[in-house]
């Protein structure tokens, strides 16, 4: 199986654990969602360990027949934005990966740099008014393991999140602001708790500080 996100294209093995089928109301305008959204098949391959561009007039054709006008990523760990679409920044785009390239190396496998790329979102501006099916996979958005960097962290909501309290999950993270974007009203609407209903619509959270999230106290508790 082919992930398709964020402008990346990963081949990962289909093992049916921790995934989630969403239906997503898209607005005109800015819609953020998340990163399984919009195969847009304009991103990297890895291929043996090689990480190839993929462009090819078919795969922007197909984001065209989607009404989809741009797509940009967040890069926390740089803190600006990124084109995946209809300009690709390529080298931004390479050096967003090198996170999870480095972990690969070390032979972690699907480490917190992978984790924190599948539970992401993305802004993605439509043209109309649409419906989007998303079949998110291998693990998106599980709170337990998910890390935050400092700054503005892009989430997506995943059946782990719904319903949440955001003070119960913060782990050793010091939460500064949590909001959802609502795209009809294209606002920000300031949040403590993640809402029901939203499966695959995202949300933004600043960390004052590089973080684990944690939905409750699992450690052995230290000596006296």
């Amino acid at each position: 199986m082919f992930l398709l996100l964020l402008g990346f294209t990963f081949v990962i093995a289909e093992n049916g654990e921790d995934e989630y089928d969403a239906t997503i109301k898209l607005s005109e305008g800015w819609n953020l969602i998340t990163s399984y959204a919009i195969k847009d098949a304009l991103g990297f391959e890895d291929r043996n360990g090689v990480y190839s561009i993929e462009d090819s007039d078919y795969s922007r054709r197909q984001v065209e027949e989607q009404n989809i006008k741009a797509v940009f990523l967040y890069d926390s760990a740089y803190g600006e934005y990124v084109q995946a679409y209809p300009t690709k920044e390529t080298d931004k785009l390479f050096r967003f990966t090198e996170d999870l390239i480095a972990d690969e190396k070390r032979g972690n496998g699907r480490g917190d740099s992978y984790y924190r790329l599948t539970a992401s979102s993305r802004w993605v501006y439509s043209n109309v008014e649409q419906t989007t099916e998303v079949h998110a996979f291998d693990g998106p958005g599980k709170i337990n393991k998910l890390i935050l960097l400092k700054g503005w962290n892009f989430m997506a909501i995943s059946p782990d999140w719904e319903g949440k309290k955001f003070a119960d999950i913060k782990g050793d993270c010091q939460i500064e602001e949590v909001y959802f974007w609502d795209a009809v009203n294209k606002e920000w609407d300031e949040i403590s708790v993640v809402p029901y209903g939203r499966l695959g619509y995202g949300f933004i959270i600043k960390s004052v500080n590089d973080c684990s999230l944690s939905e409750g106290d699992d450690e052995i508790p230290q000596l006296p």
